[in-house]
């Protein structure tokens, strides 16, 4: 019920009324295809009663819808593709055109007061701290409901993150709250923390205020490694332990033409290498040595496998073997279907894997666009003998940045890996990155970004 809640809670529906009220199984199966939401299932299901009825070949027309349900599913990915480079392409706009007009409204009312036009410290900090994240949060609901998705993903990546998090809340109180709550910074350990993170600031070569953007900086990468490092080891598991699955299967299905048992096949190719299923497929043939059920073999594989598609394919293997016998022609059905499901993969990660680079550029931009704009207001409001603290504009203005460039690694992990925990890597280079773009701004603008005080 795991693997497939739906599929499982309609066939208790059917089962329900063949039991219960001696409908026979075709007409219950129909009866419930009726109410089923999925128009392709639905179909599948109608046409798989028709044919039964009408004493058609059912095994050449589920194979034929299935490939039908592939190609659909094939076509549709490259509808996806373009649905979310629109979405990205309106993330990059809003995310821009919002945070530049509010930093600027606000830079000139506190520059040029006034009592018919003001925008309040308060308001500022509901926009820029609140209401800008939650918007590029909602990117990442629409990118969600957007996606095609299996019924369950990998959940240890996320137990590594909440593992981590609570270092990573801490490192956030010693090395970020002194600079939003002053009488902290004289008190140990706080004290020592924010030096720390002055000392960073004067070796970056930074003017006053960029304390709390350092702090945040390198406090979501502490946030986000345990979660990244655990993504990188077993996103990569589970890709691997599905191509040597799905080259596992084809090689069974040539060895099993030879006319050796199911299980005889696999203890044969147990000796071969294929890469991450290896050292399943060696335990299983060892359990087939020791007479274990092949339902008790699939229970073990899939406590050890969190891989969605690994899980269903050995699955239908397990069940074509203990069911049908494991027949050639079943095999190579079975093998096809797994090709085709690998390599629909791959062309959805080769479509979506270009688009996270839209949410790079608009962190990259904003926190740029953002010092330099801080930058040149201090040198034009010289001119004009309206003196500003610079040092209070940053430390107002680029925390929230850096909260949009992480929301926006997020963003990128959701487009490019179809799950929220493949954002973690991208959260931790967005914040690397931010913290590079920060530096590089910083410095560069104060240098080549001058206006001419005095009139000759």
């Amino acid at each position: 019920s795991e693997l497939m809640p739906n599929l499982a809670k309609i066939a208790r529906v059917a089962e329900l009324r063949v039991e219960a009220t001696g409908e026979d199984p075709i007409s219950a199966i129909e009866d419930m295809a009726r109410n089923i939401p999925s128009k392709e299932y639905r179909d599948l299901l109608m046409g798989y009663v028709s044919t039964l009825r009408s004493g058609g070949d059912v095994v050449h027309f589920l194979i034929r819808k299935t490939e039908v349900i592939f190609q659909g599913r094939t076509a549709n990915m490259r509808i996806v593709g373009e649905r979310l480079g629109m979405l990205m392409e309106s993330y990059a706009a809003t995310v821009m055109m919002i945070s530049l007009v509010l930093y600027i409204i606000y830079i000139v009312s506190r520059a040029l007061p006034s009592e018919y036009f003001s925008f309040p410290a308060e308001q500022f900090v509901i926009f820029a701290y609140l209401i800008m994240p939650l918007m590029a949060g909602m990117f990442i609901y629409l990118a969600d409901i957007s996606q095609p998705k299996y019924p369950f993903t990998d959940k240890r990546p996320f137990r590594a993150f909440l593992a981590g998090m609570p270092a990573g809340i801490i490192f956030m109180i010693l090395f970020v709250m002194p600079f939003y709550a002053e009488p902290l910074r004289y008190i140990p350990p706080f004290s020592l923390t924010s030096d720390l993170i002055i000392q960073l600031r004067k070796l970056m070569g930074l003017d006053m205020g960029y304390e709390a953007t350092i702090g945040l900086c390198l406090g979501f990468i502490v946030l986000f490694l345990p979660g990244a490092i655990a993504w990188e080891k077993y996103g990569k598991e589970n890709i691997s332990v599905l191509q040597g699955l799905t080259r596992f299967l084809r090689d069974l299905t040539e060895t099993r033409k030879t006319g050796m048992s199911p299980e005889k096949c696999i203890r044969t190719l147990s000796d071969r290498d294929y890469g991450g299923f290896t050292k399943h497929l060696k335990l299983m043939s060892r359990q087939i040595g020791w007479g274990t059920s092949l339902r008790a073999i699939y229970r073990d594989f899939e406590r050890r496998v969190h891989g969605w598609l690994a899980r269903a394919g050995m699955f239908i293997l397990i069940d074509s073997i203990d069911v049908g016998g494991g027949a050639p022609e079943t095999l190579d059905t079975l093998t096809t279907f797994m090709e085709d499901l690998e390599e629909m993969e791959r062309q959805k990660r080769a479509t979506l894997r270009p688009l996270m680079l839209i949410p790079y550029m608009t962190a990259v931009m904003l926190v740029a666009v953002v010092v330099i704009l801080v930058v040149f207001m201090k040198g034009l409001l010289q001119i004009a003998r309206i003196y500003i603290s610079i040092a209070e504009f940053v430390h107002m203005f680029l925390p929230p940045v850096v909260l949009v460039a992480v929301i926006s690694g997020l963003v990128a992990g959701k487009i490019a890996d179809g799950t929220l925990a493949g954002g973690f890597k991208h959260a931790i280079i967005m914040s690397a990155i931010t913290l590079l773009a920060v530096w590089i701004s910083g410095t560069m603008s104060a240098q080549f970004i001058t206006l001419p005080t005095q009139y000759g």
